[in-house]
């Protein structure tokens, strides 16, 4: 039977070549074995709605008001209907130790809810004692994430779910060795075939722990965002001015959106380098040059949510700052070239605790009456508008009308992933102008390509081979041109996110030179800020040169040495980073 399960793959999947670089794990996930009493159009059918996926949640609110601006609200994923016996099977595998190959770990080991969705170690530790490379990443709105993993190896929570059973310093298991074992136990064998109708395999495994952590823990009622309810909570006065200065010093720049990061690769060292003689770098710390080999990589991370950070530390893809402050101080001198005084940092500090709401990660530990499951004490308790019942899950179709449903939504698929490069270069467009101040809305448009031109890796079963041979090409020259966006987006983000910081600090620094400044300072700041919006809106090498020219004007009168020289970095950021206009 195996044999013959294997034969219908490998003609189901003809020639195809899926992208390695940004698919990560879902090559595994669309490949593993289905029940021989599918047919051939329904496993090309779940094959192309596995790699097709769920639209990002990333996109967010676009009715509300905040949807353009640096902060934004998050979405409430539990008003759309709920699949209790999938939460319930996601919360069973998320603390199941059986999937690792001693039976001592389990996702839940290191994403403890009440630890903010971490273990609190700088890395943490697998299978016999081993230790992670990586400090632990919280799950606490992961579904947020343009990408999974420091990384980004991973698209989506489904790919990520998988990494760590693979991982000999984790789990320390196999895919197939993991569907065995799940297999073997009764009460996963018919929960699996209650919900899927390929029962257990690798691709419901990991869709089952993803919509878990997606409905579980997914949105926060927290101060900070208590402030876009229409009664408007304020916060303090020190949380309103460190919410101010986390503006106008830059952090925004990298900390926006939906999750207040998670929707850009940026690199460690921007103003000053992050590694020297007093802490070197290690292979650990190669960050996204791992996956792509350029030397521009180097030490470039994904950036962390900032919701709930007071509750998950400690900080960093290595677990080497250990306070909030630390992490402020270090990070303004080492990403914007800016010495923060003690204020700035404590009411940044003070800021940065109104993004994290500790009583809602306590949930009942009882049962939960509206999905009727057990919740451990880990995480909140979360509730629905509505619950789907085994009603509402739906079977597959008959062949015909599968071969339709196939065919219109391959042609959908296709349509969508020929439209991405416009909408992409559309929200770049959207964010050189200023018109949104995040970074959201591309990555959406990004992955939505990556999702869709995946798919077209599964046409129909019902086409001659020479056309599904064309169709594969076709999705082959797609997926590859995802692959290069992502990178060709990294770069351009982060660029951005240089430029924008470097703007807010000159300005700012600009704003506090003129403090007391008597009538001839006040002039030649004048003129530096006329020669800095030059430069913004033309430039080039000459506008940069008259820049440059007024901001070594102001050490000719008596002014604090520190902030000229964090003036003079700024300027050095903004012409290494701008695109000067072609003459």
């Amino acid at each position: 039977m195996e044999k013959r399960q294997e034969k219908r793959l490998q003609t189901l999947l003809g020639n195809l070549c899926l992208p390695a670089l940004v698919i990560g794990a879902s090559l595994p996930v669309l490949l593993n074995a289905n029940p021989e009493s599918l047919t051939d159009d329904q496993l090309t059918w779940l094959a192309f709605k596995n790699a097709r996926g769920e639209p990002s949640l990333i996109l967010g609110d676009l009715e509300h008001p905040s949807a353009n601006d640096v902060f934004r609200i998050i979405p409430e994923v539990t008003s759309q209907p709920l699949d209790a016996e999938k939460l319930q099977l996601g919360f069973d595998l998320f603390n199941e130790k059986r999937l690792s190959r001693d039976g001592s770990i389990a996702c839940s080991s290191c994403h403890i809810g009440l630890l903010g969705g971490v273990d609190r170690r700088p890395l943490p530790f697998g299978i016999d004692g081993a230790r992670g490379d990586f400090n632990v990443p919280t799950i606490l709105n992961a579904s947020l994430n343009f990408r999974q993993f420091w990384d980004g190896r991973a698209l989506t929570l489904q790919e990520q779910a998988l990494g760590p059973i693979e991982n000999p310093a984790e789990f320390g298991h196999d895919l197939d060795g993991a569907i065995a074992v799940l297999n073997s136990i009764p009460e996963y064998a018919s929960a699996f075939g209650n919900l899927y109708p390929d029962g257990v395999t690798v691709a419901n495994l990991s869709d089952a722990i993803a919509y878990y952590e997606t409905m579980n823990f997914t949105g926060l009622r927290t101060p900070f965002l208590r402030q876009f309810d229409n009664d408007g909570e304020v916060l303090s006065s020190k949380a309103l001015r460190g919410q101010q200065r986390f503006v106008e010093v830059g952090c925004a720049s990298c900390h926006n959106g939906i999750n207040l990061g998670g929707n850009s690769y940026q690199q460690l060292g921007v103003a000053k380098d992050w590694y020297d003689t007093t802490q070197t770098a290690s292979d650990r710390d190669d960050g996204l040059f791992g996956r792509t080999g350029r030397i521009q990589d180097k030490h470039v991370f994904k950036v962390p949510t900032l919701h709930n950070v007071a509750t998950t530390g400690p900080w960093l893809h290595d677990g080497s700052i250990t306070s909030l402050q630390q992490a402020v101080d270090q990070m303004a001198r080492k990403q914007s070239g800016r010495y923060l005084d003690n204020r700035d940092i404590d009411d940044i500090v003070a800021f940065l605790r109104t993004l994290g709401d500790p009583q809602s990660l306590i949930g009942d530990c009882t049962a939960s009456g509206n999905y009727a499951i057990i919740l451990d004490c880990d995480v909140k308790q979360v509730t629905a508008e509505t619950e789907l019942s085994p009603a509402d899950r739906i079977a597959l179709p008959d062949a015909e009308e599968i071969a339709v449903m196939h065919q219109d939504a391959y042609a959908a698929a296709l349509e969508r992933t020929t439209a991405a490069p416009g909408r992409i270069e559309a929200e770049m467009q959207r964010i050189r102008s200023g018109e949104v101040a995040h970074f959201d809305f591309l990555q959406f448009e990004h992955i939505e390509m990556l999702r869709h031109a995946l798919s077209l890796s599964f046409p129909p079963a019902n086409i001659d081979p020479q056309q599904r041979n064309a169709m594969l090409d076709e999705a082959a020259l797609w997926q590859q041109s995802a692959r290069e966006y992502e990178l060709q987006i990294a770069d351009f983000l982060r660029k951005q996110a240089v430029i924008g910081s470097a703007r807010a600090n000159y300005q700012d620094l600009l704003n506090q030179l003129s403090m007391d400044a008597d009538e001839r300072m006040q002039a030649l700041l004048a003129k530096a800020e006329r020669s800095a919006m030059d430069f913004y809106s033309d430039p080039s090498s000459e506008t940069l040169s008259r820049l440059e020219a007024a901001t070594e004007a102001l050490k000719s009168v008596e002014a604090d040495p520190r902030l000229l020289d964090e003036l003079e970095i700024q300027v050095r950021l903004l012409g290494s980073h701008t695109v000067f206009t072609q003459a």
